[in-house]
């Protein structure tokens, strides 16, 4: 093999493993379906306690991303941190299939599986630390939608085991150990590169704040529109009873539509070439419309529509917004500021409770989702119109 072949190989399978960090970012997320079968099997357990099995795992990844995403490329590199973060999650993963006496031990492996999600916020600025400037979207477009396709194909997998026995669906995590592999042998350490700005002052003795003003601008706004297009996700059973649509399997479909839309990143790179700095706004417009088809043209149909629509607009515009946040931070700031983003989109998942208590609280709609779907199409109205204007949300330098 030539020395060009040998190269091209290790940049491809390095571009590989860091795309197969995507695929188990979501880790703690996978057992949502199997969560009926773990309560009949632990009856004494309270619901609260059940649902602790997804929740508990988001909850203490949330200040793991903050503190590695701090440390990570600096005073940690990311390809140890990496390996740690599968192991982690192997043991965290596996351990209720293997050893489960009672339920507080499979949550004490839950809470181990979230140290280990945790540091997986860091992919984003691994993957922009890794790839040049021009792939950058398309990189993270296919990392954001393989990371969706993963929860939507495991789905229906998890749901297969459960009906084998209740701690069957734990082998799912199991996928680290493929990750794992690829990431020994092939992850190489991202050139992190100071900028000149914070090495004036580590010579001078001071430190280089790691957050940007901008970052946190973009998390705010991702926490959001997170938390305006999160109430369809939650809402579209009630919709469809309220409107006489269907049951339960229908509104799971339309929610499958939504998962689908979500796919649309893996060709974000094409869509960011035709579009280019408006591709952000081209996000935010479908977000609109899709919302704005479920509410103002209630059916199976439309709102069928309205939820792919909808889902590609939202993962458009988060992907455009991770990309932005590269843009504008500092090679310093670029792990702790890329992971804010990601933080900022699972707090919006937490407030979006609060969110449709608000707008119903303005609009007093038949349903509270009804009312959320409405401010929601306003939300991303607001955000579209912004996305037109360079320096609000669309970097100066983009």
């Amino acid at each position: 093999m030539s020395d060009n072949a040998k190269t091209g190989f290790h940049v491809t399978m390095n571009l590989v493993a860091i795309i197969a960090i995507f695929l188990v970012a979501g880790v703690g997320n996978y057992m949502n379906p199997a969560i009926a079968t773990m309560a009949a099997a632990w009856p004494e357990s309270t619901a609260t306690a059940i649902n602790n099995v997804s929740t508990l795992t988001a909850l203490v990844s949330l200040p793991v991303m903050l503190i590695v995403s701090a440390v990570a490329g600096k005073k940690i590199k990311y390809k140890p941190l990496m390996i740690f973060a599968l192991i982690v999650s192997l043991i965290g993963g596996l351990g209720p299939y293997f050893y489960a006496p009672s339920w507080t031990v499979v949550l004490v492996f839950r809470a181990i599986l979230g140290v280990g999600a945790g540091c997986f916020g860091v992919r984003s600025a691994i993957m922009l630390s890794s790839v040049p400037k021009e792939y950058q979207a398309t990189c993270i477009g296919i990392g954001t939608g393989l990371y969706s396709g993963v929860n939507l194909v495991l789905g229906p997998v998890v749901g297969a085991l459960a009906e084998i026995s209740w701690n069957t669906p734990f082998l799912v995590n199991a996928l680290c150990l493929i990750t794992l592999i690829l990431v020994l042998f092939f992850l190489k350490e991202p050139e992190v590169q100071q900028d000149a700005e914070a090495a004036q002052e580590n010579a001078a003795g001071g430190t280089k704040a790691p957050i940007s003003g901008k970052a946190v601008f973009y998390a705010i706004l991702q926490a959001i529109a997170t938390g305006s297009m999160y109430p369809l996700l939650l809402g579209l059973s009630t919709f469809y009873a309220s409107h006489g649509l269907g049951d339960a399997v229908m509104a799971g479909t339309a929610t499958t539509c939504y998962s689908l839309g979500c796919l649309i990143t893996l060709v974000l790179g094409p869509i960011q070439k035709v579009f280019k700095n408006y591709t952000a706004f081209v996000g935010y417009l479908l977000a609109t419309v899709g919302l704005a088809l479920v509410y103002f043209v209630p059916g199976v149909a439309t709102s069928m529509a309205g939820a792919l629509i909808g889902g590609a607009g939202f993962m458009i515009a988060f992907s455009m917004i991770q990309v932005f946040t590269g843009m504008v931070v500092t090679p310093a700031q670029l792990a702790f500021s890329t992971t804010l983003i990601l933080v900022g989109n699972q707090l919006g998942v937490y407030i979006s409770s609060y969110i449709i208590n608000i707008f119903d609280g303005i609009f007093h709609l038949a349903t509270p989702y009804e009312s959320a779907f409405l401010g929601g199409v306003i939300v991303f109205a607001v955000f579209t119109v912004a996305s037109l204007v360079k320096g609000i949300i669309v970097p100066k330098t983009a």
